[in-house]
């Protein structure tokens, strides 16, 4: 079952980086090529159109199947943790709890395997959600194959802090 949660994630990791690909073809392939022959060009927006329609369906299926395997597998993660540490609870001496207050027991039992569950199923998910982006904005980064739309974004979200440090505190040491 985890296995196929994890793959189930990498699958939709890829498909949402897979969609602007078909995108950028489209616009950098189909249409800025200007072949003279229309219902060729009106073919291949179709069954890119349909390529990308499956891909946001399949997209949404892997988003709802990871998404219920990983609370089903965290509810059973807790379930088993709970059993585990009330059990041990149960042997402790009766002077433990003369010390310790049992609603704070309690209540750190349950907050504290909550997170935990949380943090089992949804952890892995995470990094491997996140992995193919750093992982292709690392590529392109490094390798200077930055696509426009990418540096679009890189610049948009830089100009709010050029513009603060210009007409901000600091401003006086740049004139």
């Amino acid at each position: 079952m985890f296995i196929a949660d994890i793959s189930c994630a990498a699958l939709v990791s890829a498909i949402s980086l897979a969609l602007p690909l078909c995108t950028r073809y489209l616009t950098g392939e189909v249409l800025k090529t200007g072949a003279s022959d229309s219902q060729n060009i009106m073919r291949i927006v179709l069954y890119t159109a349909l390529t990308m329609s499956g891909l946001i369906l399949l997209q949404a299926g892997g988003g709802v199947f990871y998404d219920g395997m990983g609370h089903s597998m965290g509810a059973m993660m807790e379930r088993d943790m709970r059993r585990d540490l009330f059990a041990h609870i149960q042997k402790l001496p009766y002077s433990f709890f003369d010390n310790q207050g049992t609603g704070s027991l309690m209540s750190r039992i349950t907050n504290d395997l909550l997170n935990l569950a949380e943090l089992y199923h949804h952890g892995p998910e995470d990094i491997i959600i996140s992995f193919f982006p750093v992982y292709r904005g690392s590529r392109d980064t490094f390798t200077n194959k930055c696509e426009p739309c990418t540096d679009d974004i890189r610049l948009s979200a830089s100009d709010p802090l050029v513009f603060n440090v210009s007409s901000g505190p600091f401003a006086e040491g740049l004139s």
